[in-house]
């Protein structure tokens, strides 16, 4: 007897309490190893020929050719976020060109990882390294251990640009560069654990010898008349730290062959909080500070239709805070998706040993345009934001640091508002209009647009 079923309509999960799978999506590792024979024979349920037929119409509308225009437009922003990607080409006003490599070697033995990145900065002439070997331990807490070594610069800690962003365009282009640098080099020990599915805490012990960096090179494509801004110094010196962070995020897992990632998605919720000491008391030390910060993003449902985002940045320190520690608001820009960044600062960052940074986005998708029932208006495929924030930074308590006369600080709030417009054909892009709230010698008005994958 065979009984063959088709099924629809149902839900996947139902009923079933949160946490019951441990990834979204899991792929073996020997996956690849598997013919499509094999594949296609576990195929029990076939087609109908309705379903055949239409498979076969949208495979031979997706698979058209295209224009040779076409082709450019869409890979554009592709080639645009590689090159943003700080692995094997980089530029900037410090290191000038740089040329290198990175491979990550998932268990070379059982449960280990390797992480080798080497490179050379042309007009820096200079070599530059990080390896890093971590290690799983066999336990139900998942818990890890890493050490890692680097000689490298690197630049300043930074709010809003995200860790693997690198304005090598802007660089490039314009001469725009939201980034200062120093060198550092040493190594720091790392201890890792998973409280539970979306929590991990993190204990790290650094020790490294930091130094100044100036500019190296007046190079760019463009406005070759405009002069990079100096890259401002730090204070030189021996820095060994003990830091702790402890990071909650709800978006869904996989495991791919044995590697785990975060899935790159819109919802859920992403919380930090952390703190570093660095004290004679406790170790040799050229330093003594004591920085925390907390962080919080939200994206989901509100009373509001379509999609709130919001995000939540605080920090403060005590004792003498290096200018290289310093909470720096910085100024960003983003070509693939819009994030979240104050759009009318121009090329200034704000900096200071405190800080406050709140920002608010809300996407109605097409709800507003469908709320008309107008014939021809509710079916305008663009979606609609509204953006808005505010931030400050200060010194308090502060002893003074070579170079703090030229921090910009924002000792009342700084305030922005704007809307968008998204969805626009060919390459899905987002106008955004925003003006500025506060009183600062910046951008009273900005217009942006950026490519955009999402909402």
């Amino acid at each position: 007897i065979d009984y063959v079923s088709a099924l629809s309509d149902y839900t996947f999960d139902y009923a079933m309490p949160v946490g019951t799978f441990d990834y979204a999506l899991e792929i073996g590792k020997d996956a690849d190893d598997v013919d499509s024979v094999t594949w296609n024979a576990r195929q029990m349920i076939p087609l109908t020929s309705s379903e055949q037929r239409g498979y076969e119409r949208i495979d031979s509308l997706v698979n058209a050719p295209k224009p040779l225009y076409i082709q450019a437009l869409l890979v554009l922003p592709f080639l645009l976020q590689s090159t943003t990607n700080y692995e094997m080409f980089g530029f900037n006003r410090v290191e000038g060109a740089y040329l290198g490599f990175r491979y990550h070697w998932l268990e070379p033995t059982p449960r280990t990882a390797l992480d080798i990145k080497t490179g050379y900065a042309f007009s820096r002439s200079y070599w530059q390294h990080r390896y890093g070997f971590y290690y799983r331990l066999r336990n139900r807490r998942r818990i890890s251990v890493g050490v890692e070594y680097r000689d490298e610069i690197r630049h300043r800690p930074v709010i809003l640009s995200p860790p693997e962003f690198d304005p090598v365009l802007w660089n490039l282009f314009f001469k725009t560069d939201p980034f200062n640098y120093y060198l550092e080099k040493g190594f720091n020990v790392a201890v890792a654990a998973d409280m539970n599915k979306q929590t991990r805490l993190s204990l790290i012990y650094s020790d490294y010898r930091q130094s100044s960096e100036i500019n190296n090179t007046e190079y760019s494509f463009f406005n070759r008349h405009k002069e990079y801004r100096p890259n401002p110094g730090i204070v030189d010196g021996k820095l060994r730290s003990f830091s702790t962070k402890l990071k909650y995020d709800s978006r869904g897992r996989t495991l791919n062959k044995g590697r785990e990632t975060i899935l790159n998605s819109q919802l859920g919720t992403q919380f930090e909080i952390g703190a570093e000491v660095a004290s004679p008391d406790l170790v040799d030390n050229d330093f003594d500070f004591v920085r925390y910060y907390a962080r919080l993003k939200r994206t989901g449902s509100s009373p509001l239709p379509g999609l709130t985002t919001v995000e939540v940045f605080v920090g403060g320190s005590d004792r003498t805070l290096p200018p290289q520690k310093y909470f720096t608001v910085d100024f960003t820009y983003r070509i693939l998706g819009e994030g979240m960044f104050f759009r009318t600062v121009g090329e200034n960052n704000f900096s200071g040993s405190r800080v406050a940074a709140v920002y608010l986005a809300n996407n109605f998708g097409t709800w507003y345009f469908q709320q008309s029932r107008l014939p021809l208006i509710k079916q305008i495929p663009l979606s609609l934001t509204i953006h808005g924030g505010a931030f400050w930074t200060d010194f308090r308590g502060h002893p003074a640091q070579p170079g703090d006369d030229e921090v910009e600080i924002a000792s009342k709030a700084y305030s922005e508002i704007g809307f968008g417009i998204g969805r626009i054909p060919p390459l899905n892009l987002r106008f955004t209009f925003t003006w500025q709230l506060s009183d600062y010698d910046t951008n009273d008005f900005s217009f942006r647009f950026a490519f955009g994958f999402g909402l």
